[in-house]
């Protein structure tokens, strides 16, 4: 393919928005893979299920003083979610603060893509924002697949 056929491709709307949700999620799945210790947030999955279990058990016999327990060691967990999500997070928010407007800009009252089906309440004719939702909530899941990264 020369440059002028990648140029086409590039100056169709949903192609470019599709290019553009892939670069965006690969980088905030690759900020969650080098910033994010998998093992100790998975580690604190396990052990938020446990103690919700723990809570509910507490709940039912009416043990006010282990639930202020199980409480405090919850908190503790949720602790270590922020602590190991915060990097890429802000990754995440800067990245879409600013590719967000120029989309905007770019592509405000045109009608991006076609679906071959109508979905209710949206149609077949989809935005700029509908068409960057729907390709990025499937790339972004290929793609965690693919790297093993699962938070």
């Amino acid at each position: 393919m020369d440059i002028t056929g990648l140029v086409v491709i590039v100056s169709q709307p949903f192609m470019s928005l599709f290019l553009i949700a892939l670069a965006v999620s690969l980088i905030i799945i690759l900020s969650y893979k080098f910033f994010v210790n998998l093992e100790k947030l998975n580690e604190a999955k396990k052990k938020m299920k446990q103690l919700q279990k723990t809570l509910i058990d507490a709940q039912k016999s009416n043990d006010v003083e282990r639930m202020k327990k199980i409480v405090e060691e919850i908190t503790e967990v949720n602790k270590v979610f922020m602590k190991e999500s915060i990097k890429p997070m802000i990754i995440s928010l800067i990245l879409l603060v600013t590719i967000f407007p120029i989309i905007s800009k770019m592509y405000t009252g045109k009608i991006v893509a076609r679906l071959p089906f109508s979905l209710p309440w949206i149609g077949s004719e989809l935005s700029w924002i509908g068409w960057y939702i729907i390709v990025s909530v499937t790339i972004t899941w290929i793609l965690r697949r693919l790297l093993g990264v699962d938070v």
